[in-house]
């Protein structure tokens, strides 16, 4: 499996999951707001997403965060897991394995989820900053994928290539994700908790 975080309009978002062995793509969540790509990740079995979003629009008071890390359920963004902040300088996200997420943040002492995770799943803080303390942490899980630019090699090691909102495979065009327009739609109920039966 694959996220795929398709960006634009401008100031929208929209997340896919990519079944890379069938070429199945399944459209989730529009987001109005900018989801930070580079920040992201997949668990290796798909089911879960982590992600750093932020909403920079309007006033908004001291007290009031306008970004968060949050888990979800892909290719839906609403979080089952969420970890507010006051910016995005220095935060990232990890999958180690599919039940230990790593979470990079230069204010790790105040890293608090709002939501309760269930028995079983852990969160390391991955502390970053000039006052960090050393830590001995684990590897993350390493996708076998890999993307350049317009072009990548994924899981099953086929080539794949992504040109004007197109992706294609040997020819083929998979998806025009570049005709797509911002419909948001609220998510199913099996992607709004841990163990909601899909």
């Amino acid at each position: 499996m694959a996220a795929i975080l398709r960006r634009g309009p401008t100031e929208w978002t929209r997340l896919l999951l990519w079944d890379t062995a069938t070429d199945e793509l399944e459209a989730g969540s529009w987001f109005h707001g900018r989801v930070y790509e580079e920040c992201c990740s997949i668990s290796p079995d798909g089911m879960l997403f982590s992600y750093l979003a932020a909403k920079h629009q309007g006033n908004r008071g001291e007290d009031e965060c306008n970004s968060w890390t949050a888990i979800s359920r892909p290719p839906w963004l609403t979080a089952i897991a969420f970890w507010p902040h006051h910016g995005t300088q220095g935060i990232s996200t990890e999958f180690v394995n599919n039940s230990t997420l790593m979470i990079s943040h230069p204010h790790w002492e105040n890293l608090i989820p709002k939501n309760e995770l269930p028995d079983g799943f852990v969160v390391i803080s991955k502390f970053t900053g000039k006052h960090a303390p050393e830590q001995s942490l684990p590897k993350p899980a390493k996708s076998a994928a890999q993307f350049y630019n317009d072009h990548g090699i994924d899981q099953q090691n086929q080539r794949f290539n992504y040109t004007d909102g197109k992706l294609h495979r040997d020819g083929v065009l998979i998806a025009d994700l570049g005709t797509m327009k911002p419909e948001p739609e609220q998510s199913p109920n099996w992607a709004r908790s841990w163990t909601n039966v899909r």
